[in-house]
């Protein structure tokens, strides 16, 4: 092969190199340029319109082409002053490019013949790069910036990053790059037993591959006591390997201070609610005993002017029919205040069992509103497969029995009220509704309120407790109860107990 032909043959390759070749000899003439360095500086002729060109001046003229100038002319007097290879010097240019610009010189028979420069595109990469980087110092701004202690840690459990929070001394910080807990209690006589607790927890959490967290108290040097919660969190790449153990600690003292609080509070609560029920008992008691008396008395009346003027018996016997009915109220009263009591100090028993919710719901209107049903018979709906529920008879007749009480005392000279019982396979709902004087809906929200009486309810007798001791009695069977009433319209009352 002729010299000629390896010749051609060398041109063509660098022809075809994806980065900028310029070739010059010894006197800086251009003896070879290819389509691509033309390409890169906007060259608007031929790479072979180049050739011979003097090149002594070019950097000078093409300076302005880059964000630093001074940085590609040393770059330039460098190569030329050397004559030794340069590789992948690093130049932006003006547009947002980078280039690596590299130079070799060659010799013929140990005299300098020329020399070559190359520059390739790196734009892509050292964008990424940027990119990068900003988003490392964007993380590390972040963790800096958070008001927790943080650590990063290696397989050995030595420190590879701390935060400011973790240790606001600059030159410590930096000290115990690469060095562990025992050597940190070392250099700063603390007790080693500290530095073994948290290798336990490390080898841990490599051991279990998940976070775990533990609380430590730590004496300050005011001899206050500090409570961190602290978190390991082993990290790893896609393929299991582990990579880095993440430390966490913050300060929760004032939350545990709080938890103190809100226990003493509890604790305190607990003893009012049972100084209340106490009080609560003491009063029904010695209410209800001279209630008894009064009544034990109104019923000896009754027997004494069984015999008298019939026109005084009949006022006679009003009188003391009224003074009955108030003593029936003051008992009912007391009842219910004695159930909220209970309910509030926990002291409700709660015994579920299977049930016949339907034949419970019967004997109820049965026995407790036979008079009120007698000449017509309430209507009950079923939905559902009618099967057994697992209720407290006891808490679920007062939950229906107040309900329906309320549904006939409110709806007197209207139609008798509605009973709907929908069998599920997780609960039971039912629905009592009426159709009498309604709730006004600006008193709705009250409703469940202690003593709370809508105004339109007048002269009809109740205590305001029945509504609260039914939400109650719901609440134990881990249910709901909701209503929608509309005044003079009626209302309807729903229960859903998981049963």
């Amino acid at each position: 092969m002729s010299v000629k032909t390896e010749f051609n043959r060398a041109q063509e390759v660098l022809f075809k190199l994806p980065l900028a070749v310029l070739a010059e000899d010894e006197h800086r003439k251009i003896s070879f340029a290819n389509q691509y360095f033309c390409d890169l500086f906007a060259i608007p002729v031929p790479p072979h319109a180049l050739i011979g060109l003097d090149c002594a001046n070019m950097a000078q003229e093409s300076k302005n082409y880059f964000k630093v100038p001074e940085k590609f002319l040393a770059f330039i007097d460098k190569a030329l002053a050397l004559k030794q290879e340069l590789v992948d010097i690093e130049l932006a240019l003006l547009d947002g490019r980078y280039l690596a610009a590299s130079y070799m010189p060659y010799f013929k028979e140990g005299a300098f013949a020329g020399h070559i420069w190359t520059y390739k595109d790196i734009t892509v990469t050292k964008n990424a790069e940027l990119a990068l980087e900003k988003e490392k110092e964007f993380s590390a701004e972040m963790l800096e910036g958070l008001p927790a202690d943080i650590a990063i840690f290696d397989k050995d459990h030595r420190y590879v990053y701390l935060n400011k929070t973790a240790i606001k001394d600059k030159e410590l910080r930096k000290w115990i790059i690469g060095k562990d807990d025992f050597e940190y209690c070392e250099a700063r006589d603390k007790d080693p037993k500290i530095a073994l607790a948290r290798r336990e927890k490390f080898i841990q959490a490599l051991q279990a591959k998940e976070q775990i967290e533990w609380e430590d108290e730590l004496t300050k040097p005011d001899g206050s006591s500090d409570v961190i919660l602290r978190k390991f969190n082993p990290l790893y790449d896609n393929k299991g390997a582990f990579r880095y153990m993440i430390g966490y600690g913050v300060s929760i003292t004032k939350q545990k201070q709080a938890e103190k609080e809100l226990i003493k509070s509890i604790q305190k609560e607990r003893e009012l609610n049972e100084l209340q029920t106490r009080f609560v008992n003491m009063v029904s008691h010695e209410i209800r005993t001279p209630m008894a008396g009064i009544l034990s008395s109104v019923d000896l009346l009754e027997l004494i002017t069984k015999d008298v003027d019939a026109a005084l018996k009949e006022k006679t016997d009003k009188h003391l029919e009224r003074i009955k009915n108030q003593i029936n109220r003051v008992s009912a009263l007391m009842n219910d205040v004695l159930l909220v009591g209970k309910t509030d100090a926990g002291k409700i028993p709660f015994k579920p069992e299977k049930t016949d919710v339907l034949a419970l719901v019967k004997e109820l209107l049965e026995h407790t509103f036979g008079e009120k049903i007698a000449q017509e018979n309430i209507k009950i709906h079923i939905s559902g497969e009618i099967r057994l529920g697992e209720v407290d008879q006891n808490l679920l007749k007062h939950i229906l029995g107040n309900l329906l009480s309320n549904a006939f005392k409110y709806s007197v000279d209207k139609p008798l009220p509605e009973i709907t019982i929908e069998f599920l396979p997780t609960k039971l709902n039912f629905k009592i509704q009426d159709f009498g004087i309604g709730i006004p809906l600006a008193e709705q929200k009250q409703l469940f309120t202690a003593f709370m009486r809508a105004s339109n309810s007048g002269n009809i007798e109740g205590t305001g407790l029945g509504l609260v001791v039914v939400k109650n009695f719901v609440a134990i069977h881990n249910g709901k109860i909701s209503f929608k009433s509309a005044e003079n319209k009626g209302s309807t009352f729903e229960v859903s107990i998981p049963a």
